[in-house]
């Protein structure tokens, strides 16, 4: 399908995916791959969209499999509200001030993000990997988040509320929005990455967190992580240049055999945190 401000598929209430595969292509300067005027669930199944044009609309996402592969100016998912309780989802977003997961200001209320659950991958090739110009939850899941180069973000929810009460994620950028509240921690660590260098973090106990650098950046970037053993006390220490041998990671991130990480060039520690942070250096 093309031409410009064309929708692959429109409701005008809202729009339900409960199973099956669903698979959209279109272009078009404001083409968007599904644009609901109420809401839209995904409580199963797989969305898969090739797109050309200017955004993709998604209101509220809950479950499923969602694809979004070379969009122009776009967003993978944009709304007002975003949930994601479970499900596997790739968000690859390679066209001008692309977003992967994204948030707007509703008409009348306020926007946020909340993750409960799933296994996600965003990464924009000119903007934030996510963006909520609300409020940021995560409690539980996967996430591996990359923005581009200062200013902008892995996550951003600007200077609002941004609560971690589980789950493991990594977020790399330019910058970054940082945690203040929820009952889990995370550690923001600021400096030069090269492309497939294993960075790790390890507290008194050992290695608690590892991730290897899936793509490369032109500059020093902003990596914000979180696990349930970055905790509100404790000593952690970055190194990189870590050796990983074992696990399978997502996108970099590794979530099992996570303690075998070993090596590296230490790049300092924190024992004391910020708000719901640390940071090194």
């Amino acid at each position: 399908m093309s031409g410009n401000d064309c929708n692959a598929v429109k409701t005008a209430r809202e729009f339900a995916l409960e199973g099956g595969a669903v698979d959209l292509a279109l272009g078009g300067a404001g083409s968007k791959g599904v644009k609901s005027d109420g809401g839209a669930l995904f409580d199963g199944g797989s969305l898969n969209l090739s797109l050309a044009g200017d955004t993709a609309l998604i209101v509220e996402t809950n479950a499923s499999s969602v694809v979004y592969v070379d969009p122009s100016y776009c967003c993978g998912v944009k709304a007002s509200n975003i949930v994601v309780n479970a499900g596997v989802f790739t968000m690859l977003v390679n066209g001008r001030a692309g977003r992967g997961l994204s948030a707007d200001d509703g008409l009348n209320a306020s926007s946020n993000i909340t993750i409960n659950g799933g296994t996600i991958l965003c990464s924009a090739s000119n903007n934030d990997g996510i963006d909520s110009n609300g409020t940021f939850l995560f409690n539980g899941g996967i996430i591996a988040s990359f923005g581009t180069t200062s200013p902008e973000e892995g996550l951003d929810c600007d200077q609002n509320t941004f609560t971690i009460n589980g789950g493991t994620f990594v977020g790399c950028g330019g910058a970054t929005s940082y945690p203040n509240a929820g009952t889990q921690y995370a550690l923001a660590y600021t400096g030069t990455v090269s492309s497939n260098t294993v960075v790790r973090i390890a507290n008194a106990s050992g290695s608690i967190f590892a991730f290897k650098m899936p793509r490369t950046y032109s500059s020093s970037v902003v990596l914000l992580c979180s696990c349930p053993s970055i905790a509100s006390s404790g000593t952690y220490t970055v190194y990189t240049g870590a050796t990983m041998t074992t696990g399978t990671p997502f996108h970099g991130l590794y979530t099992n055999s996570v303690s075998s990480a070993s090596g590296g060039t230490s790049k300092g520690s924190d024992s004391t945190p910020t708000s719901h942070y640390y940071s090194v250096p």
